[in-house]
């Protein structure tokens, strides 16, 4: 889970820095990390309540 969050700051960070300015990328408009959080935690709520009834239904081994 750690790694996970490392890696997402490292990826969010990249279009700020220089290394992203080498690649040619550009720094998107702060909507963007609206509908990005939007969509992740859209995500991870859907999955976690899948799971959940994955489990309920067929238990937990």
């Amino acid at each position: 889970m750690v790694s996970s969050a490392i890696l997402c700051g490292v990826v969010l960070w990249i279009p700020f820095a220089d290394l992203g300015k080498h690649f040619g990328f550009a720094t998107p408009p702060a909507p963007f990390y609206v509908g990005l959080m939007m969509i992740v935690g859209s995500y991870l709520a859907l999955a976690q309540w899948l799971k959940g009834r994955f489990i309920r239904r067929y238990g937990y081994d």
